[in-house]
C-alpha cells in the first residue's frame, strides 16, 4: 500500500477530580463560625453534605460557583467542646467530573482547633458566719485558666472584697472579704459576673456564679443581744374572747418557744408562738382565764432564751402593756321587795332587762 489511513478523532480523559480544603479560620471559639472552601481541579457534580465528614462541628450544604470548581459552606463548631486536633474529610468517590470520572480516596483539610467551652466558677468562703472584727478568705475556682477578673466583676453584699489574685495556673483566685460594721444580715451571697472574664482561647463566660449563703453580724461586742416588744391586738378581754399577741424582736432570733414567755401576771394561756419572717416577728393566741376581773395584767418575755444570728443571747425581760380582763359573770347577791319594787342587788355592775327575770 501507499500513503496512510487515519481513524476519526477520539478523546481521552482519565483524569479524576481532586480537591483541596481550606478554612478561613483555623482556631474556632464559642460563638464563631467560619467559611470552608473546597476547590476542585475541574468542574464536578454530585457533591453534597453526605460526602463530607466534619469533626467537632457541623457544615451547611455546600454551594458551587458558576464553574462548579469552587464550593463553599459554613462550619459551626459544637458547643462546649475543647479539641485541638480536627480535620475535614471529603469522600471523593461521591463526586463526578463532566466526562463521568469519579474521584477516588479522600481529601483532608489542614488541622483546625475548636475550643467552645466557656469558663465557669465556684465560690467558697472560709467562714460563712462573719462577726465584728473578723475577715475571711474568698476562693473563686474556675474551670480553666482565665484573665480579666477584678473587683468590678464581683458583688459582695454587706462587705468589701480586696483585689483578687490568681495562682500560677490562673484557675484559683483568692481575695479577703471584710464585713461592713454595725450590720445584721442573715442572707448574703457573693456573685461573680462571668461575662467579665476570658479563657485563653478568647471565650468569655456567660451568666454569673454565686457562693453559698453567709451571715454578717457586726454589732459591737458590748451591744446588748436581742430585745423584744410585746403587743396585744385587744387590751380589754371579756368572756369568750381571745386576742393575738405579737412579740417583735429587734433582729431575727432562734430558740424562741412558749417556755420563754412569762405568764405569771398574765391570767391566761398562750399557744406556741410562730414566725413568718425568719424569726423577727412572732405571734400567738392568748386566752384569758375564766372568772377573773383584773386590770393590771401583763405578758413578759425572757430574752435570755433567744439568740441572734451571731449566737448572742438577750438579757433581762421584756414586758408588754397592762391589759384588762373581765371574765367573771355578775352574781345576784340579794332580791327583795320594797312596796311595789323588786330590788335586785348584784356583786358588780351589770345590765338587766325583763328577759332576765323568770
Amino acid at each position: 500500500g501507499t500513503g496512510s489511513a487515519e481513524s476519526a478523532n477520539y478523546s481521552v480523559d482519565t483524569k479524576r477530580p481532586t480537591a483541596t480544603i481550606t478554612l478561613a479560620d483555623n482556631a474556632l471559639t464559642a460563638g464563631e463560625t467560619t467559611t470552608v472552601t473546597i476547590t476542585f481541579n475541574e468542574p464536578v457534580t454530585g457533591f453534597d453534605a453526605s460526602d463530607i465528614v466534619c469533626m467537632s462541628g457541623t457544615l451547611s450544604p455546600p454551594t458551587a460557583n458558576a464553574g462548579r470548581t469552587v464550593w463553599t459552606a459554613t462550619f459551626t463548631p459544637t458547643a462546649n467542646v475543647s479539641a485541638l486536633a480536627n480535620t475535614i474529610h471529603i469522600n471523593l468517590g461521591g463526586v463526578i467530573d463532566d466526562t463521568g470520572n469519579a474521584g477516588t480516596g479522600s481529601a483532608s483539610s489542614d488541622n483546625y482547633s475548636v475550643d467552645t467551652t466557656r469558663p465557669t466558677a465556684t465560690i467558697t468562703l472560709a467562714d460563712n458566719a462573719l462577726t465584728a472584727g473578723k475577715t475571711t478568705t474568698v476562693t473563686i475556682t474556675f474551670s480553666e485558666p482565665v484573665t480579666g477578673l477584678d473587683t468590678s466583676d464581683i458583688v459582695c453584699p454587706n462587705g468589701t472584697l480586696s483585689s483578687p489574685t490568681a495562682n500560677a495556673g490562673r484557675t484559683v483566685w483568692t481575695a479577703t472579704f471584710t464585713p461592713t460594721a454595725n450590720v445584721n444580715a442573715l442572707a448574703n451571697t457573693i456573685r461573680v459576673n462571668l461575662a467579665g472574664i476570658t479563657d485563653d482561647a478568647g471565650n468569655t463566660g456567660t451568666g454569673s456564679a454565686d457562693s453559698a449563703n453567709y451571715s454578717v453580724d457586726t454589732w459591737p461586742a458590748d451591744t446588748a443581744g436581742p430585745t423584744a416588744t410585746v403587743t396585744l391586738a385587744d387590751t380589754h378581754l371579756t368572756v369568750g374572747e381571745t386576742t393575738t399577741v405579737t412579740i417583735t424582736f429587734n433582729e431575727p432570733v432562734t430558740g424562741f418557744t412558749r417556755d420563754d414567755v412569762v405568764l405569771s401576771e398574765a391570767n391566761g394561756t398562750l399557744t406556741d408562738p410562730t414566725t413568718n419572717d425568719h424569726g423577727r416577728t412572732w405571734t400567738a393566741t392568748f386566752t384569758p382565764t375564766a372568772g377573773v376581773e383584773n386590770s393590771s395584767n401583763t405578758i413578759g418575755v425572757n430574752q435570755e432564751g433567744v439568740r441572734n444570728a451571731a449566737g448572742r443571747a438577750g438579757t433581762g425581760h421584756a414586758h408588754g402593756p397592762r391589759y384588762q380582763i373581765d371574765t367573771r359573770a355578775p352574781v345576784l347577791a340579794s332580791a327583795t321587795v320594797n312596796a311595789s319594787q323588786l330590788v335586785l342587788r348584784y356583786t358588780e355592775g351589770t345590765s338587766l332587762d325583763a328577759t332576765h327575770i323568770p
